[in-house]
Formats: structure tokens, C-alpha cells, sequence
């Protein structure tokens, strides 16, 4: 059961109290799977890379990230995902994480599905920043990932699951104005690690692949500002943002920032990436610039990941029969569901930025109740109540269903 020196010299730099957590799991992995079944244990992720989000405080530490890994085994008996599956969840509790953007999320892979592993994002990381923690060292199983084979709908596809991953771990008293200093600290967690996410999406776009936040904030400080339009504007806040993810801790100025500053700063990066991906940030010229998206098919995956969406996409009409003509039925099974939801994200956060009394605020409301109603098949019902943070809330509430059922419960 000894564990290779390798992940120890990267444990090592962390608290004793995450150390213990994260040998404890991989002990659990070792005792729950078949040693004659399984070929390796990879820790991925913030913790490989050494960007765990740690809060540190008087009594205890917190730790705002994910503990990420894969199990790479020959064969998949059908009991093992069940048992992996109670055992994790049984240290989740046992580890006592306050922080809701904790969790002990994981991958079993089959071996040989390593040598056509898509080239992704994703891949990449795995084989450059991936720490070997027990058996064989599989990274070099793994196709070889630049700048020219990257699947950039993949890569362009973190936009929207960033936006996402923001409004589905919100905390529900931000929405509602009123939010605890605990809500408010991870609002700008979520906030600061997914402006981040922007160098990830550029920088191959730019000819570069770097694995890790850190290496990559150092590249994207390096290039001459004319080369970065209105996102060379962005360097300080970029900066300060990975300090924050990695250290963070609320400043007085901390309230300046509002969620819709993701979109804003995804908006300056599509027209970086494409001069004709622009929006004015006007509501009525939203579903033009959603339009723009259909037709480059920005968002398009490699063949592989398309046959997944379009899986996807046909179980949900199975689960969840809906009220659509044949042709939107079809046009809606194609995929463009993924872009009128980017809509929908685009509006939702938009719409918190103004004022209540702005009348951009009920536009772009409007605007994200008709995306939904075209990402999902499904009209939003209207909130009974008359206040304004009540509809956003029940708007949010109708997207986590459908992204459960469409989405997230088959992406995997």
C-alpha cells in the first residue's frame, strides 16, 4: 500500500489535516477495489497542481475545492461504481467540510479507454500536471494534446459550464441580497476561480498549452497589450483573483465585484478569439449574438464528445417529453439547446447586474425566461410573488432541474 514518492513530495507543502483527508481516500480506493483490478491512482486537479483554495482560520482549515482523481482498473465489476460511491460519501461526512463547493469527486476509467482519451483540455492536464499516487504510471497512454489537435468546442465550452458551475453553487441568500459572510466569501471563491478559467480558454487560441492557473496568469502577463484588446485590461484584476483563489480572504472592497463580470469578460474574450463574436451588452442584441454562435458552431465537439451530446440529449427527450412541433424537436435534439442555455446563463446574470428599477433588468429577464423556454422545451412558469430576487431564484431553480436531467446525469 505504499504510496509513490511523487504525490508525496506535492502532499507534503499542504497542512498535516489535508494530508491525512486525502491519504485517507486513496487507502479506501486501495481496500474497495481488487489490487489485481486496478493498474493506477491519479490525483488531478487543483490538489495536483498545488491550487487548492485553503481557508484558513483561528481553529480550523477550510477547504473550498474539490479533492479530484481518477482510478484507472481492467475491468469494471458492476458492484464497484456502488461501493466507491457509499465509501466517498461516507468520508465527505466524516471529514466535516463546511464549505459547499467541497466535494470528493472522482473517475473510473478502463485502461485501454486511456489510448483514445478525446484530446481535451481536460487530457492535457491529466498528462501534465497529473501525480501518480499509487501503481502505474499511466500518463503516457494518453494521445498527445497542442494547440493544433486541442477540440476547441470543448475548450470554448468551459464559457458556459463555468457560468454555470457559478449560478448552480451561488448561495441562495446572494440572490436574495441578504448573504452571510460565509456566502459572500464563496460567491468571490466561484468568482475568482472561474475569471481565471479565461487565460485557460485564450491561451491555445494564442498557439500556447499550459497546464495550471499559475503558469498560465505568468504567460498571459508576458504578452504585449496590444495583442489582448480590452482583456489586457484585466491583468490586475486577473492577478488579484489568483491570489484570492489560493488565499482567500474578503477586502473592503470586495462588494465591487458582481457576478455579471464573468459575462462581460467571456463577452471581451469571444471577440478576441473571433472579431465577429462581438456583443454591445444590449438585451435586444442578445439573440442576435446568440445567433452568431449557432452559425460558427463555436461550441462544436470533437465526434466522439458530439455522439455523447446527442445521447444526452436523446435520453432526456425519453425522461422528459416535452411540448415541441417534429422540426423544433428535431433542430432542439441537434444540440443548439447548448447555445440558447448560454443564452439563458448570459441573461440570468445580466439581469442581477442592474438595478430593480433599471428596465435592462426586466429585459434581460425576459430574454433569459425565452432562452430557457428554447434550451428546454419548457415555459418557466412565472413566481407568484411580486419580488424581483424571488423570480431569479425560481428561474434558477427550474434551470438545476433541467441541467440535472439533461446535462449532469449523463456527461459521464
Amino acid at each position: 500500500m505504499k504510496f509513490r514518492d511523487e504525490y508525496l513530495n506535492v502532499v507534503s507543502s499542504y497542512p498535516l489535516i489535508i494530508r491525512d483527508q486525502l491519504n485517507c481516500i486513496f487507502k479506501t480506493v486501495l481496500e474497495v477495489v481488487e489490487p489485481e483490478n486496478l493498474r493506477s491512482l491519479v490525483l488531478i486537479g487543483s490538489a495536483a497542481r498545488n491550487e487548492l483554495t485553503i481557508e484558513h482560520k483561528p481553529d480550523s482549515i477550510i477547504v473550498h475545492s474539490d479533492y479530484e482523481f481518477i482510478i484507472v482498473i481492467d475491468r469494471a465489476p458492476p458492484t464497484l461504481l456502488k461501493s466507491l460511491s457509499v465509501c466517498m460519501s461516507e468520508l465527505e461526512r466524516e471529514f466535516q467540510n463546511s464549505s459547499p463547493l467541497f466535494s470528493i469527486d472522482y473517475g473510473v476509467i478502463p485502461y485501454q479507454k486511456l489510448f483514445v482519451t478525446p484530446r481535451t483540455l481536460w487530457s492535457f492536464e491529466l498528462a501534465n500536471k497529473g501525480v501518480c499516487v499509487w501503481g502505474e504510471d499511466i500518463r503516457d497512454c494518453l494521445p498527445s494534446v497542442t494547440s493544433r489537435n486541442i477540440d476547441l468546442g470543448n475548450l470554448m465550452w468551459l464559457a458556459p459550464v463555468r457560468l454555470w458551475s457559478f449560478t448552480k453553487n451561488m448561495p441562495v441568500d446572494c440572490y436574495r441580497g441578504e448573504p452571510s459572510r460565509e456566502s459572500v466569501l464563496v460567491k468571490y471563491i466561484l468568482l475568482a476561480r472561474n475569471l481565471l478559467d479565461v487565460v485557460t480558454i485564450l491561451l491555445p487560441h494564442k498557439g500556447i498549452m499550459i497546464a495550471g492557473y499559475k503558469e498560465r496568469q505568468a504567460a498571459f502577463e508576458n504578452f504585449p497589450l496590444v495583442s489582448l484588446g480590452k482583456l489586457g485590461c484585466r491583468r490586475q484584476l486577473l492577478r488579484e483573483m489568483l491570489e484570492f483563489k489560493l488565499s482567500p480572504f474578503l477586502k473592503e472592497n470586495s462588494s465591487e465585484l458582481n457576478p455579471s463580470l464573468l459575462v462581460l469578460i467571456y463577452a471581451e474574450l469571444f471577440q478576441k478569439i473571433d472579431s465577429n463574436l462581438s456583443w454591445d451588452y444590449d438585451p435586444a442584441s442578445l439573440p442576435a449574438f446568440i445567433d452568431k454562435l449557432k452559425k460558427r458552431n463555436i461550441f462544436r465537439h470533437s465526434f466522439l464528445k458530439e455522439v455523447r451530446w446527442l445521447a444526452n440529449s436523446f435520453h432526456y427527450c425519453l425522461k422528459n417529453p416535452f411540448k415541441l412541433s417534429l422540426i423544433d424537436r428535431f433542430y432542439w435534439f441537434l444540440g443548439k439547446a447548448r447555445y440558447d442555455f448560454f443564452g439563458f446563463l448570459i441573461a440570468f446574470h445580466m439581469a442581477k447586474y442592474y438595478a430593480e428599477e433599471d428596465q435592462r433588468n426586466n429585459e434581460f429577464l425576459d430574454s433569459a425566461r425565452s432562452f430557457f423556454a428554447r434550451a428546454s422545451g419548457k415555459h418557466p412558469k412565472e413566481s407568484n410573488s411580486k419580488c424581483y430576487d424571488s423570480s431569479l431564484i425560481a428561474l434558477r431553480e427550474m434551470s438545476l432541474i433541467f441541467m440535472k436531467n439533461w446535462y449532469e446525469s449523463n456527461r459521464n
